[in-house]
């Protein structure tokens, strides 16, 4: 790591957290050994730092983690495609699961981001880091998933926070016309409607726009992929409350949508 490199102090929180997360918080079960090696080398650099715990990321990465080991069981050889992911280290935590990974991860990464990660990240055969604009995602995307000849995986966590609703119909129309000569999974997490009303969840979706994020169930126009609901999950901490309250209380969720040309519309 260079002495001139900086760390944004926003990518050092969910970064730490992943660090700690098995002693923090062991019933999520997430250990992420890379994870705490980048941070004690971040730390070096800005030791003056006081980051802030935060379990909902965790919570995240738990639930992706899960759905990428799925992919992987059906097809050693997917594509991942991770946008706008900061510092999150599941690529590593899905190679040291794995005797020998045969996948091949995309990490697409905003302009003021990908230098730092540039300069964090080791290069490694199977590991592509690439900087995006949201504005020319689309293309950018189909460049990446035509060259595929396996599945391929785009994952996106927190999505409003790099997309406007324009560009976001647009990506994803993009990607169910991309998905008729090939199988596409996209997975992103949302907050509810209901959450947007509901005064406890406000520090949960701080700086989340309001803008409900799905997909198109009824293409409407020609040559339009499918798109299949596979998972949907509540990511809101509190059993006990989801017990009883059930989806009343829930701020975070996540979806697994597949595309694919004979996907059954969900």
């Amino acid at each position: 790591m260079s002495a001139s490199l900086t760390v944004p102090a926003v990518l050092l929180d969910n970064l730490y957290s992943h660090a700690i997360a098995d002693t923090r918080w062991p019933e999520i079960g997430l250990r992420d050994l890379a994870a705490n090696e980048l941070w004690q080398l971040c730390y070096q650099q800005c030791p003056q730092y006081c980051p802030r715990a935060n379990v909902e990321c965790v919570q995240h990465s738990a639930w992706f983690d899960a759905r990428c080991q799925e992919l992987l069981r059906r097809n050693s050889n997917t594509r991942f495609i991770s946008i706008g992911a900061g510092l999150n280290t599941r690529f590593h935590r899905l190679s040291q699961s794995s005797d020998w990974p045969r996948f091949s991860w995309w990490d697409l990464e905003q302009a003021e981001y990908s230098n730092c990660k540039r300069g964090l990240l080791p290069a490694v055969d199977n590991y592509q880091l690439q900087e995006y604009q949201p504005d020319h995602l689309a293309a950018q995307l189909r460049t990446i998933i035509c060259s595929a000849d396996t599945p391929v995986a785009v994952l996106m966590e927190r999505p409003a926070l790099h997309f406007n609703r324009a560009q976001w119909d647009a990506l994803t129309l993009s990607l169910q016309a991309l998905a008729v000569d090939i199988e596409i999974n996209v997975m992103f997490d949302y907050v509810t409607a209901l959450s947007q009303a509901w005064s406890r969840a406000a520090k949960s979706r701080a700086g989340y726009a309001r803008v409900r994020f799905t997909l198109a169930a009824k293409p409407t126009g020609g040559g339009l992929a499918k798109a299949q609901l596979l998972e949907r999950s509540c990511l809101s901490r509190g059993e006990l409350n989801r017990r009883f309250l059930g989806n009343l209380c829930g701020v975070w969720y996540a979806g697994h949508w597949r595309l694919s040309a004979g996907s059954v519309t969900s």
